[in-house]
Parts: C-alpha cells; sequence; structure tokens
C-alpha cells in the first residue's frame, strides 16, 4: 500500500532528552505495530522559551483530524499523551 499523506500529526511525548523520545517512540512501534505499519515516528527538537529544549515525538501523518481518533484513544490508555498538531 501506498505511504499515508496529509497534513496532521499526533504528539505524543515532549521531553528533556533525545534519548528519552528515542525510548517513547520505540515502544509506541512495539506496542501498535498495526497502527504505525506505514507511519512514522518522528522526533522534533524545539527551544520554547524558558521552559529550554524539548524533544516531541510525532506520528503521522494523518490525512484529517478525524483519521487518528481511534489510535488517539490507545495512546492515552496507555500513559502517553495525544495532541493533535498540523505540519
Amino acid at each position: 500500500p501506498a505511504p499515508p499523506v496529509g497534513r496532521f500529526q499526533l504528539q505524543v511525548a515532549a521531553v528533556r532528552s533525545r534519548d528519552e523520545a528515542q525510548a517513547v517512540a520505540q515502544r509506541v512501534k512495539q506496542q501498535y505495530p498495526t497502527e504505525m505499519e506505514l507511519r512514522q515516528a518522528v522526533i522534533d527538537e524545539a527551544v520554547i522559551g524558558n521552559m529550554g529544549t524539548l524533544y516531541r515525538v510525532r506520528i503521522g501523518p494523518f490525512a484529517d483530524a478525524n483519521e487518528p481518533r481511534a489510535l488517539c484513544g490507545k495512546l492515552r490508555s496507555s500513559g502517553l499523551d495525544c495532541m493533535l498538531v498540523g505540519q
């Protein structure tokens, strides 16, 4: 199947270290292999004001805001955050 396209991603974590972000990304891939089959977990570095550098773990892309709703519920039930963001 063709890889998904779209302008939405799910942010599942914002952590202080790249290693921690990579661990979260790996956890999502292992726990949800079917949902992640065609998706990518991307680590995005962001400097946010006086909070310093955060490493955001984002999954996607998704075509529209409704598409990731089921995955978001699963992620929350396993203790992860879930916030829809545009690219």
